[in-house]
């Protein structure tokens, strides 16, 4: 069967919303969709569903054969149909045995005739799947740069992490229209149930969630992704992602009951003066002794120590001097901003940045979305 550029780049468009069925499921996983396309044009898709179970090649390869069994196909009917078939997939399949079978090997047992791959898996633990298919007499092709560029995107956290060796950030925050975060000294919701949903859903695709020792203080927040307390919630790997908080001073020595500190998920960044205090508090695998300059932590060396723990990526959740840090030093990569319909007024109000600081960003949106009332701008920093 020949395959036209547009109905790749159509297929592809399949398979990209497939596999962003997986997010905060299948994490650290990559997001992948699947489709398996046969002669007569019978098409079979599937997703990477859930962290630790089957991947979405082989996923994609059982249902078509539960499909043709149904349909009463003798075996060697069913071996032609994968031999003329072509799989198309957005990432490279896998060449080793992890928790699941290698992807590539089952393709190649299945003598699936063609794979279409939109981008390279770049994870040295399971890259070279297109070699190993080549190898075994299966014809690989990979789609061209404007696909490939859409895969990278739908991974941006997967890519970032395996290529730069650190983890992926992102500040999420929400402001009133006066763009203010709180009122001083007092916690203070800003935004609807709906954002705080959908901001929970992101806690299930972030690792681990960052804040600040005020925040901490005021809020007392609990960063888990309670609001998916449900059926669906059930299927996630990682239901609650690891707490870390900035506490250079430590100035939370007295505050052991605060909820962040309710198990031992979370881990407590204090400067390296203060790590000897802050182990007699804590235990010593959750306290962790960083530089300090200008009386602001060095982010890139607190995130090579993250990323040395398998972290792949961190959402910054407040306040806004902890977030203000990170896009100083340039290291945050994306952001989200929730933007609600209500003023919190000059006086004792917290500011988001200050204006000459957010003057002088260079940020690209990306996507609003509306939940209720609020609206959310989710882009990237341009460093």
């Amino acid at each position: 069967m020949q395959f036209p550029r547009e109905k790749i780049e159509k297929i592809f468009d399949e398979i990209f919303a497939l596999a962003e069925r997986g997010a905060g499921f299948i994490e650290p996983n990559p997001k992948v969709g699947a489709i398996l396309i046969f002669e007569n044009g019978e098409k079979i898709a599937a997703f990477h569903e859930k962290f630790g179970e089957p991947h979405a090649e082989i996923l994609a390869i059982e249902k078509a054969e539960k499909f043709f069994m149904k349909k009463k196909l003798p075996p060697e009917k069913i071996a032609a149909k994968f031999r003329d078939a072509t799989l198309f997939v957005n990432l490279e399949p896998c060449a080793h045995r992890g928790k699941t079978p290698s992807c590539a090997r089952k393709i190649i047992e299945k003598k699936i005739g063609k794979v279409f791959i939109a981008a390279r898996d770049v994870n040295l633990k399971a890259a070279g799947g297109a070699e190993i298919l080549r190898e075994n007499g299966v014809a690989v092709f990979f789609a061209d740069a404007e696909i490939k560029k859409r895969a990278r995107k739908l991974n941006e956290i997967f890519y970032f992490f395996h290529e730069q060796k650190m983890p992926f950030c992102a500040i999420k925050m929400a402001l009133s229209l006066d763009g203010k975060i709180s009122k001083k000294n007092k916690r203070t919701q800003i935004s609807n149930s709906q954002s705080q949903k959908f901001s929970h859903f992101l806690r299930l695709v972030f690792d681990a969630i960052l804040i600040g020792a005020h925040t901490a203080k005021i809020d007392d927040p609990n960063l888990s992704a309670r609001n998916f307390a449900e059926k669906k919630f059930e299927k996630s790997a990682n239901k609650n992602p690891h707490r870390i908080i900035f506490d250079g001073n430590f100035s939370l020595k007295n505050l052991t009951n605060l909820q962040i500190f309710r198990d031992e998920n979370f881990t407590i960044c204090v400067s390296k003066k203060n790590l000897k205090s802050a182990r007699s508090k804590f235990p010593s695998q959750n306290v962790a002794g960083f530089s300090v300059k200008n009386g602001e932590f060095q982010i890139a060396e607190i995130l090579q120590f993250f990323a040395e723990k398998k972290i792949n990526s961190i959402l910054v959740e407040g306040g806004a001097r902890t977030a203000e840090i990170f896009v100083r030093q340039k290291i945050a990569q994306k952001f989200y901003f929730f933007i609600a319909p209500k003023n919190l007024g000059e006086k004792n109000s917290v500011d988001f940045f200050a204006p000459n600081f957010l003057n002088s960003l260079n940020f690209k949106i990306e996507k609003t979305q509306f939940f209720g009332g609020d609206a959310l701008f989710s882009g990237d920093f341009l460093w």
